[in-house]
């Protein structure tokens, strides 16, 4: 049976996940935007009994999302607390918070619904949420749920004073209450089973790269040597060439895996190592930012037109952000225009990463725009 998400009220037993999620999701969400020297302050102990107590007393309504009983991540919400406006009339989304190895998988869109759903059937005609003006990724991820800034702002000291802004939303009156909430289809949200590419599981490689593909021959090696020496190794050669890599101790990917078979690939490393970027006219380094770059996927023909590409590129993200990258740069094709070009669908569809929250940092050609995220 598929593992499932469910949704429910949290508990008073359930304050030290609560505090373990919301700490390591304010370490990794807000590093760079907020002072070391109030992250590090921030305690397990302290926060669990911070927990505790908003439960026992009541303190907004906390619901939890979880897979088969591990709780992933939660949303607090309940009357607006600003004086400008009805807490009657108006509710508020306090906070989202995800394990940050859970982010992008879905689940926070499912909280939202559910917070959305939970105050509208209470009469709520309007919502209302607070953000770091600096947290770009959290107000792309509200506005993609429909709010909007609203005007307001304040300041926040954290250790400096961090600017917030305030977003705002009208609720949908036919709003799903908490026991329509819609799932969300599991097998898009769960990460994916990967393992980076060692010698150990080499053979697994080369299973899936032996199967029909229009660029099997390269074993992706056309952004890692000149073009001439790719051409020249095609096939064995470059196979060859990459197992070699691998052999050096380099991991050039990951593996996406049913069960014990090898179902889908992605190439990615610092971008040091793709020197052939540098040598692109439309690809060219963009400033002296250590990033790392994507340049591949490839899926199992079986497993196509399944949404795997998304999942594949949220993995990688996560197995990225596990090496220490800080930023994740891509350089997928224009959506409009993979029809025409469908051979060159490799380096992924622009739709797919911005759908995970990529942005445009450069549009030097016509196919593929420069993207980036930061994940760290």
């Amino acid at each position: 049976m598929s593992p499932s998400l469910t949704i429910r009220r949290a508990v008073p037993d359930d304050a030290a996940a609560l505090a373990r999620i919301h700490v390591d999701a304010w370490r990794a969400a807000y590093r760079g935007l907020v002072p070391e020297s109030f992250l590090g302050r921030l305690d397990y102990e302290r926060r669990t009994a911070a927990f505790r107590n908003q439960l026992q007393t009541g303190l907004g309504e906390t619901s939890v999302v979880q897979l088969d009983r591990q709780i992933l991540g939660f949303v607090t919400f309940g009357g607006c607390r600003d004086e400008d406006v009805d807490s009657q009339a108006t509710g508020e989304i306090w906070g989202i918070y995800l394990a940050p190895e859970h982010w992008r998988h879905g689940a926070g869109t499912f909280l939202c619904r559910h917070a959305e759903g939970v105050l509208a059937s209470r009469g709520h005609g309007e919502i209302k949420l607070w953000v770091l003006a600096g947290n770009s990724q959290a107000r792309r991820f509200y506005e993609a749920m429909g709010f909007a800034p609203d005007g307001a702002s304040r300041m926040l000291s954290f250790d400096a004073p961090l600017e917030a802004v305030r977003y705002g939303k009208k609720t949908i009156p036919d709003s799903p209450t908490p026991e329509e909430t819609p799932m969300i289809d599991i097998t898009k949200t769960v990460p994916l089973e990967t393992r980076p590419l060692t010698l150990a599981n080499w053979d697994d490689l080369e299973a899936l790269f032996r199967g029909p593909g229009p660029h099997s021959g390269c074993w992706c090696m056309y952004w890692r040597t000149t073009r001439a020496e790719c051409q020249r190794g095609f096939g064995e050669g470059n196979r060859r060439a990459l197992q070699a890599l691998v052999e050096g101790g380099n991991v050039p990917g990951i593996l996406a895996y049913e069960g014990d078979r090898a179902i889908a690939w992605c190439a990615i490393g610092p971008r040091k190592d793709y020197p052939t970027l540098d040598r692109s006219r439309t690809l060219k380094r963009i400033d002296d930012l250590p990033v790392w770059s994507i340049v591949c996927f490839f899926v199992a023909r079986p497993n196509r037109r399944q949404g795997m590409s998304e999942r594949l590129l949220r993995a990688a993200l996560d197995y990225a952000r596990s090496r220490g990258a800080q930023i994740v740069e891509a350089y997928p094709l224009r959506t409009e225009i993979t029809k025409l070009l469908p051979y060159e669908r490799y380096m992924g569809i622009r739709s797919t990463f911005e759908r995970v929250g990529f942005e445009v940092v450069a549009q030097e050609s016509g196919r593929r725009p420069v993207m980036r995220i930061r994940v760290g």
